[in-house]
C-alpha cells in the first residue's frame, strides 16, 4: 500500500469524522469512498482508534502549519488573533465545497 493510499485514507476519515463525528468512522465506507478494500485500511491502521488517532494528529499538524505560517506572514501577535477564526471559515467552506460537491456529482 503507498502513503498515497493512507493520505487518502486520512483525508476521507478527517471528512467523515468532520460531518459525522467518531462514530461515524466506517471502514467499509471509507473503503468505497477511496476506492480500495475495506481490509486495505488496516494496514495502514489496524484498528477505528488507531484511524481516529491518526486524523486528529493530522488535524493539530495541519492547524499548527497554518498558524505558523500565519505567523510567518503577520508577525504581530494581536492581528494574528484577528485572523485566526478565517482558518475555521475556510474549513467550514471548503467542507460544505466538497459536500455540495458529492450531492451533486450522485444525481
Amino acid at each position: 500500500m503507498s502513503s498515497s493510499s493512507r493520505e487518502a485514507i486520512l483525508a476521507a476519515a478527517r471528512r467523515t469524522a468532520q460531518a459525522h463525528g467518531y462514530s461515524g468512522l466506517n471502514f467499509r465506507d471509507l473503503a468505497d469512498e477511496v476506492g480500495i478494500k475495506a481490509a486495505s485500511i488496516y494496514h495502514h491502521f489496524p484498528s477505528k482508534a488507531d484511524l481516529g488517532a491518526a486524523v486528529a494528529r493530522r488535524y493539530w499538524q495541519d492547524t499548527a502549519a497554518n498558524l505558523e505560517s500565519m505567523l510567518a506572514e503577520t508577525p504581530d501577535p494581536v492581528r494574528c488573533l484577528r485572523r485566526y477564526p478565517d482558518l475555521f471559515r475556510r474549513s467550514l467552506a471548503s467542507d460544505k465545497d466538497r459536500k455540495s460537491t458529492r450531492l451533486n456529482s450522485s444525481h
